[in-house]
């Protein structure tokens, strides 16, 4: 979290309400800061990013922390028809990779659960 703005300690539902009522913005989020602002989880963020829907700042190597411009992120906000389009691709990906799941269990042998 930004160290500089006080919202370094305590709880993560402490850290969001302090995120979510700040008067100012910092100019770049975090995964888990833009998923508090546009109301998905931190893997669906990183879905959002893998499908090009959201872009990080700075060509970020792999395992680097990623930063996603604030702006982008509240324009996103007020965007219906990309928010209906991004909660459908996030749905879209978690059961692709849930029948993913199921198929390799079924290749082991193993029963699915129905």
């Amino acid at each position: 979290m930004h160290k500089s703005l006080g919202i370094q300690s305590g709880t993560k539902a402490e850290q969001r309400w302090q995120l979510l009522n700040m008067r100012h913005l910092p100019g770049r989020l975090v995964y888990e800061e833009a998923g508090w602002l546009l109301g998905f989880s931190v893997d669906e963020i990183s879905v959002l990013v893998n499908k090009k829907m959201l872009s990080t700042l700075g060509n970020p190597p792999q395992q680097a922390r990623k930063y996603i411009a604030t702006a982008e992120v509240m324009g996103r906000k007020q965007d219906e028809e990309w928010l209906d389009k991004a909660s459908r691709m996030t749905r879209l990906h978690w059961a692709s990779k849930n029948q993913r799941g199921k198929q390799q269990l079924n290749l082991r042998g193993q029963r699915s659960i129905p």
